[in-house]
């Protein structure tokens, strides 16, 4: 692929579906070296954006959230997958090692953040634990073999 190319399918990616035609596309073609240091820095900023976006959502839910425990469990759902999408956007080679770690490392702490969050609303919302249950549920588990 072009440079062009790689930009106009970042751009696409930037869109809050999670399109995995997109994903192939990118995980198929041989990324030229010349160009990987300039499309790092993009890719990057896709991947951040996306994760923020998924962030996003969740505040943006806070409000009825906690109103119904189905809600609450398909937006946990809906994050986790969306989660396990950005893992496989990582480990695309656009990325040096490095910068595959970092992003994973930054994700998991704001990920992790987002659900001591969610678990702190829980209890103030629910004196039965029932939503703290549900979160601690959904939750994602990191281990030196990562859930994702």
């Amino acid at each position: 692929m072009t440079y062009e190319e790689y930009l106009e399918l970042f751009k696409k990616l930037k869109t809050p579906n999670y399109n995995n035609e997109l994903l192939n596309k990118l995980k198929n073609s041989p990324v030229n070296s010349n160009l990987q240091e300039l499309l790092s820095e993009k890719y990057r900023d896709v991947i951040i954006y996306k994760f923020s976006e998924s962030v996003k959502k969740i505040k943006s839910a806070l409000t009825t959230i906690f109103d119904d425990i189905n809600y609450l469990d398909i937006i946990l759902v809906n994050f986790k997958k969306e989660i396990k999408y950005l893992k496989e956007m990582i480990d695309i080679t656009i990325l040096t090692p490095e910068e595959q770690q970092t992003l994973i490392n930054t994700i998991k702490d704001e990920t992790d953040k987002t659900y001591e969050i969610l678990i702190k609303e829980a209890n103030i919302e629910d004196k039965s634990g029932a939503m703290a249950l549900i979160i601690n549920n959904n939750r994602i588990k990191w281990s030196d073999n990562n859930e994702l």
